[in-house]
């Protein structure tokens, strides 16, 4: 993993769901998405981020094995409802509408939602937006025509924690994620 970008976008695969799942927190708000791929270039980025998705895609090939041998749920695996699987709670805090009218960010970004839908299928499950504001709706404009027909779902809440808190709580535990996401975790 390349460490220049890892400090430059933090990705967290926190804990488990209550179904043994992984949970991935992500700030990306936080990041410094133009400055980062002009001085890094958009290849490296992209390789980047298809190494956080190789890395996911393997702990949730893992995790999905290990809820399986554990019994951690009724009936088979197939079967469960996507929020019932890997979850991804992307806080959109503090990202800024300039963000989205860069060509190079929205293209760095469209690619790697194209790659999880198209090369790493195993990825199901829900990506929970919490405090997407108004700057987030032309990413979701964006982002929605891209995930049908896929094994995620998009669940989007505004800045309201008393919505989005319990929401994901009834899902993980407060232990398993950091208390940006709702939980009590340490980093």
């Amino acid at each position: 993993m390349d460490p220049d970008l890892a400090a430059c976008f933090p990705v967290f695969l926190d804990g488990k769901t209550k179904t043994g799942f992984h949970v991935v927190t992500v700030h990306p708000g936080k990041f410094k998405h133009s400055s980062t791929i002009q001085k890094y270039g958009p290849e490296r980025v992209l390789h980047y981020w298809i190494q956080i998705l190789a890395k996911t895609h393997k702990v949730t090939f893992d995790l999905s094995v290990e809820a399986v041998r554990l019994k951690k749920f009724k009936g088979d695996i197939y079967s469960l409802p996507l929020i019932q699987k890997h979850l991804s709670i992307v806080d959109f805090n503090e990202m800024h509408f300039s963000d989205f009218l860069s060509g190079s960010v929205l293209s760095i970004y469209l690619a790697v939602v194209k790659m999880i839908v198209k090369n790493f299928q195993f990825l199901d499950g829900v990506i929970i937006l919490i405090n997407a504001g108004k700057t987030a709706e032309i990413f979701l404009k964006l982002l929605r025509p891209l995930l049908r027909g896929s094994n995620l779902e998009l669940v989007v809440f505004g800045s309201n924690e008393d919505e989005w808190k319990p929401f994901i709580l009834k899902y993980v535990d407060p232990s398993e994620i950091r208390p940006d996401f709702g939980g009590c975790k340490k980093d």
